[in-house]
């Protein structure tokens, strides 16, 4: 079974394209960003093995990074964080509600049942922070999106 990277990764971003509340949705770092609005981008971070892999095949983690964007100049800035987590709370209502990314991964790792020896921590999580990017400060949201693709690499007897 191939583990359809390009597959998953534009769900996730058809996840982020179809709420409506971003300005921009990207695959990779874009040279510039404008200068208002919500802007979000998914990157890939890393894979690990599944801790619950069976004795035939070794389950697999990639584990993706979406980042919601919010310029600090943006007026009032004193709801900077408010417009953040308007956008952050929607993308993390859509990943539970379709857990398994219509049907390319068993799920997504909501609770992180792949926990210990570099698997995913604490499954779904929202870290908060300050970015420049490349010439304008931003605040962001770091989306942990971990998820679990059955039976990847099979395993020799």
């Amino acid at each position: 079974m191939a583990l359809g990277i390009r597959q998953i990764r534009d769900a996730l971003i058809s996840h982020l394209m179809v709420l409506g509340v971003f300005d921009t949705v990207s695959a990779r770092a874009p040279d510039a960003l404008p200068g208002t609005g919500v802007h979000g981008l998914v990157a890939f971070n890393r894979m690990v093995p599944a801790r619950s892999s069976g004795l035939d095949a070794t389950s697999m983690v990639p584990i993706f990074t979406v980042f919601v964007l919010v310029p600090l100049e943006q007026e009032p800035a004193d709801d900077i964080d408010i417009v953040l987590l308007e956008a952050t709370d929607p993308i993390l209502a859509s990943l539970i509600g379709d857990f398994t990314l219509g049907g390319l991964v068993r799920m997504v790792d909501v609770r992180g049942s792949e926990q210990s020896g570099g698997g995913t921590g604490a499954g779904l999580t929202v870290q908060t922070g300050h970015m420049t990017f490349p010439d304008q400060r931003y605040r962001f949201a770091e989306i942990t999106v971990p998820l679990i693709v059955n039976d990847i690499y099979p395993e020799a007897p």
